[in-house]
């Protein structure tokens, strides 16, 4: 578990949105992914920027993305390239927080190849509702002119890519968004780990370690903000073909299934909170039946989760479990604020 929280420290943010691409030995993929940013078709009056952390690569990154921006020669974006010495994708991304001047950013990884409108459509969504917390597009898979495996499809959500919604509109339910091509506010990000450490920081060089951007996602929704997919803001997701590999998808999963054991915590609590406030009466529905539920229960694990509903309902701690009782009182600063 991480024990870095994460503040930005820049007292005013200005209107505009940065782009934030974060890369580990990224030399041979950062030159089409800034050249479609490069591409944007924009408002005029639009402000913004792109800001590339080399998270301790061992290749070029940091000086073919410079060299990649200089060749643009587009002087009216703004540009920076810096270092995080640190390992995981969620301290690169502070780092970009840290260093970004506008209210908005979108994670973009450097496979990701955004549409002609993403950033402009990333920012009109933002802009238009207080209460969205982050917004999402469409991923679509591309690689080096070959076919996708057959088993693809199947495992693709694994891979951020694919539709997040059956339409346009709130996916909280879901519980997140696919962290490439996220877009967010950044006084959120600087909320969500002012108070409590991430617990779980992604990638770090190799190790396809995972869930930071499922566990930014659900403490937005404790937060009290909403999810929000547009399909209309579309993204390529660049599949160099040792990623195609059935040894890869293993080990991309077993990262995943890692997570889960942080991130179900999150789940629970964040799927009581939506139940009960959709519906004013599923508070004492679920009161009156829970205890039945644990009663009658077999399964140590089915009984542990229901126990844990019935504190999260009752407003209980939960002394054996501290990871749990981080994120309900997580929720308590926000609720009570």
């Amino acid at each position: 578990m991480s024990t870095t929280s994460y503040t930005n420290q820049n007292s005013t943010l200005k209107d505009g949105i940065s782009v934030i691409v974060c890369t580990y030995n990224g030399a041979g993929r950062l030159p089409k992914t800034l050249d479609y940013l490069a591409n944007q078709i924009v408002n005029p009056n639009l402000n913004w920027e792109v800001i590339v952390i080399d998270n301790s690569s061992s290749d070029s990154s940091a000086i073919i993305a410079t060299q990649e921006w200089d060749n643009h020669n587009n002087k009216k974006i703004g540009f920076k390239c810096m270092i995080e010495p640190t390992p995981g994708k969620i301290n690169a991304m502070a780092t970009g927080v840290l260093q970004s001047k506008y209210c908005f950013f979108i994670n973009c990884d450097d496979d990701n190849w955004l549409s002609p409108n993403y950033v402009q459509n990333a920012y009109d969504l933002l802009k238009s509702d207080e209460s969205i917390g982050a917004v999402g597009g469409l991923s679509i898979a591309t690689t080096d002119g070959q076919e996708l495996p057959t088993w693809f499809e199947t495992y693709q959500c694994g891979y951020a890519v694919g539709p997040q919604g059956e339409q346009k509109g709130d996916i909280s339910k879901r519980g997140y968004l696919f962290g490439a091509g996220m877009a967010t506010k950044t006084e959120l990000f600087n909320l969500a780990y002012a108070k409590l450490p991430t617990m779980l920081v992604g990638r770090q060089e190799n190790k396809l370690t995972a869930g930071d951007d499922s566990e930014y996602c659900q403490r937005l929704i404790l937060m009290g903000y909403k999810l929000v997919y547009d399909p209309d803001m579309y993204l390529y997701h660049y599949m160099p073909l040792n990623r195609l590999t059935e040894s890869y998808r293993l080990l991309l999963y077993e990262g995943l299934a890692e997570s889960n054991f942080i991130l179900d915590k999150y789940r629970l609590i964040t799927q009581l909170k939506l139940k009960v406030e959709k519906h004013s009466l599923e508070w004492l529905r679920l009161v009156i039946i829970t205890p039945f539920r644990i009663l009658f229960t077999t399964s140590l694990k089915k009984k542990t989760k229901r126990i844990n509903t019935l504190r999260y309902l009752l407003k209980l701690d939960y002394p054996n479990d501290p990871i749990l009782q981080s994120i309900v009182k997580f929720e308590k600063n926000f609720v009570s604020s």
